[in-house]
């Protein structure tokens, strides 16, 4: 796998491959269509995991899940 290094170019496709794909659904499996159509945009092999991590980064993702968790309980 090649090294990839995040910069702002790279997180606003990744921003853009995320619309539509709620994770409501199954986050998990929303993940790897956004993981396969990231790497289609930016030309380089990266992983589920090397997104999860830079997601990490950006949002409360533990806060996120909790929300949904609450939503779909209603």
């Amino acid at each position: 796998m090649e090294d990839f290094e995040w910069n702002v170019a790279n997180e606003g496709q990744l921003l853009d491959t995320m619309v539509g794909h709620k994770p409501e659904l199954n986050k998990y499996f929303q993940m790897a269509f956004i993981c396969d159509k990231f790497t289609d945009n930016v030309h380089k092999d990266v992983d589920s995991h090397k997104i999860w991590t830079h997601l990490e980064t950006m949002y409360n993702l533990e806060a996120l899940s909790m929300r949904v968790s609450l939503y779909r309980s209603k």
